[in-house]
């Protein structure tokens, strides 16, 4: 399912810089940092070079939006929907063309 991409940002940045935030502060931190998921959308996107976080992205994604993050636990999956709901308010046309991009991965 095309939606679940977003599952594997909330794994990378769960891993990386989200460990422990509830959902409203994954937005809050999300709004405050918009280089930051910029950075990771161009990553994501082919148009710039990846970090950490992002090659963590480009290897998730394939197996989130193929087997609906099936290896996710609670928290990570919690974390995805708070990303997944900041995604569709702010970045809609980013969350559909990172959709586009992965449909066959």
């Amino acid at each position: 399912m095309k939606i679940w991409i977003l599952l594997s940002v909330c794994i990378a940045l769960a891993c990386a810089q989200l460990p422990n935030l509830a959902p409203n502060a994954v937005a809050n931190f999300l709004n405050t940092n918009p280089a930051l998921v910029q950075k990771e959308i161009d990553c994501l996107m082919d148009r710039a070079s990846c970090d950490d976080i992002g090659n963590f992205l480009k290897r998730s994604v394939p197996e989130v939006m193929n087997r609906n993050c099936a290896k996710c636990n609670p928290q990570q999956a919690l974390l995805a929907n708070a990303i997944l709901g900041y995604m569709r308010q702010n970045r809609p046309k980013d969350l559909a063309e990172i959709q586009e991009h992965y449909a066959n991965a």
